[in-house]
């Protein structure tokens, strides 16, 4: 009981510190980095192994993208060059690991449905922001390593999978056809080798692929929906199309 009162505050508190110790010794960034990664993958790999596994069956759909969305922040975090970026993307990780374990360890303890509600919250938040995370950290590899870009075009097909996964399971729970992730997959992998030769930054590139992944999934969902409104999609297809417009137009192009 101890443990699950002091969790939501330790972890989220030792992530935190990692990161702006990575932040103010940039020589020994990797390090702390990986560290607060590392303790962050830990807490969440024992709430969901030791206690959620065994305590409700569809938990497990909770936790793959709060990985990723991990993960993601960390491969982030090594190419932004401003600091005040840095405190942003340690802000919003932080809050947000925060309240995952606060609501996971409130609902273990109360069993009140009102806990699991706030965790399907951040389930529909997680997929996006691992998507658009891991994304940014592709492509900034990329510079470095544009020789292998076959493999980050792999990652990111399996990444648009499972993040278009979550994206379904939340509205069809496992009632939909998986022919429709591995389209969103592949359409994201040529996406991604086409924009990785634009000659913008690699944030840009990132919100440009989200967007198009979000609509391509969104779209998708309406498809198999019984009564399809042609509206929703049609706007849905507007927005992103004025968004990665407006983006394009605002991005300093290298």
């Amino acid at each position: 009981m101890f443990l699950k009162r002091i969790l939501p505050f330790l972890t989220p508190a030792l992530f935190w510190l990692g990161l702006e110790l990575a932040n103010k010794f940039p020589g020994q960034m990797l390090y702390w980095g990986l560290a607060a990664l590392f303790l962050a993958l830990i807490s969440l790999w024992w709430l969901h192994h030791i206690w959620l596994k065994e305590k409700h069956k569809d938990f497990k759909i909770f936790w793959l993208s709060s990985f990723l969305f991990l993960l993601g922040t960390f491969l982030t975090f090594i190419f932004l060059d401003r600091p005040i970026f840095r405190q942003v993307l340690i802000f919003v990780s932080t809050f947000l690991l925060f309240l995952e374990i606060f609501y996971a360890c409130l609902f273990l303890r109360e069993k009140k449905e009102f806990y699991l509600g706030n965790l399907t919250v951040l389930n529909e938040i997680f997929p996006v922001l691992a998507f658009f995370l891991l994304a940014a950290g592709f492509f900034g590899w990329l510079i470095f390593l544009s020789k292998i870009l076959w493999i980050f075009v792999i990652l990111i097909s399996f990444v648009a999978l499972e993040t278009s996964y979550n994206l379904f399971y939340n509205v069809w729970g496992r009632d939909f056809s998986f022919a429709r992730l591995w389209v969103v997959s592949l359409v994201i992998a040529e996406m991604f080798w086409a924009l990785d030769f634009l000659p913008v930054g690699f944030l840009v590139k990132s919100l440009v692929l989200t967007i198009c992944w979000w609509l391509f999934s969104k779209i998708l969902i309406e498809f198999n929906q019984e009564h399809k409104k042609k509206i929703k999609i049609y706007l849905s297809t507007l927005v992103a199309f004025i968004l990665i417009i407006i983006i394009l137009l605002l991005a300093r192009w290298i």
